[in-house]
């Protein structure tokens, strides 16, 4: 076999100078680790918007909230599909802009998303998921 090509196999294979190798668990935890910091840098991390150190703490509080509602809901909600993989750019754009609106009738409050965006029955299906008991 020459070097530098992986054969694709059931785990995932780093290339080294010879052979395939199966990456370590704690190899799979620094990828994994890495995604989540890129994930977190698109979220908000990237920049500290003020000047002030609490205020920044205070900020990196709410990003890391963001990002840990973001991992939860794409792990129970979105569970069987492709949407669980998707980047926090891409879950904005696709989800998260969805035009909506809250009507308020005999004390509940609904929301009315709009019927001709292409991902509202996904996002229907995660809000149904994520309320089951």
């Amino acid at each position: 076999m020459p070097d530098g090509v992986v054969v694709p196999g059931p785990l995932p294979c780093a290339s080294t100078s010879s052979r395939c190798q199966p990456l370590s668990s704690p190899t799979l935890w620094a990828i994994r680790c890495e995604d989540r910091v890129r994930a977190a840098k698109a979220t908000g991390l990237r920049n500290l918007p003020f000047h002030d150190f609490d205020a920044n703490r205070v900020w990196l509080a709410v990003v890391a909230l963001a990002m840990d509602l973001t991992v939860w809901m794409q792990t129970l909600a979105l569970h069987d599909h492709q949407a669980r993989r998707w980047e926090p750019k891409t879950l904005r754009l696709r989800l998260f802009s969805i035009p909506a609106r809250l009507a308020r009738h005999a004390r509940r409050v609904h929301l009315r998303l709009s019927a001709h965006n292409p991902w509202t029955t996904l996002t229907i299906n995660a809000l149904t998921r994520l309320a089951a008991p």
